[in-house]
């Protein structure tokens, strides 16, 4: 599997502590660590650093290698322009090697809370299998929401497909 980790944030939404110079995903919040490191570090356990993907805005791209060296320089794509996520996510698609098309991808957020990581490991572990074997499918994971906002965008539940490794896809 591929993860593309979008990290271009332009640190608005928590002003006044996050900035265009260190925003939200580059801030200690929970821990002795920063969310982009946090969101690296979930990871690790279960992905290699060389299949570790981030996408950035171009003046974060010494951040990045700095907080997180054991990524390899060519997988930092470096936006030039600050475009949002869906420009962030098609110019990675755009560095793709034919290849690679056929691995699942997953596309996370540099910087959200994940308190149950065996839970976040099993649900990208079961997701991954699912895909895997049903190629066709797109599968988004989410948290039930408590409370509306529209910023964030919502994602409408479906029928169970499947169960897989106790977790309901």
């Amino acid at each position: 599997m591929k993860i593309l980790i979008l990290a271009g944030g332009r640190g608005t939404r928590l002003w006044p502590l996050s900035r265009r110079y260190k925003p939200k995903q580059f801030q200690k919040l929970i821990s002795k660590k920063t969310m982009f490191q946090e969101t690296v570090e979930r990871l690790s356990p279960l992905f290699d650093y060389k299949d570790i993907i981030v996408s950035t805005f171009s003046e974060y791209h010494e951040e990045i290698k700095k907080e997180v060296p054991k990524i390899p320089k060519k997988n930092i794509i470096v936006e030039r322009f600050y475009r949002e996520r869906l420009p962030a996510i098609l110019l990675f698609l755009t560095s793709l090697r034919k290849k690679e098309f056929k691995e699942p991808l997953l596309i996370l957020p540099s910087d959200h809370l994940i308190k149950d990581k065996e839970g976040f490991h099993r649900a990208l572990l079961a997701g991954e299998k699912f895909i895997r074997k049903n190629p066709s499918y797109i599968l988004i994971l989410g948290a039930k929401p408590t409370f509306p906002d529209t910023g964030l965008g919502y994602i409408k539940k479906g029928n169970l497909l499947k169960s897989v490794n106790n977790t309901k896809i």
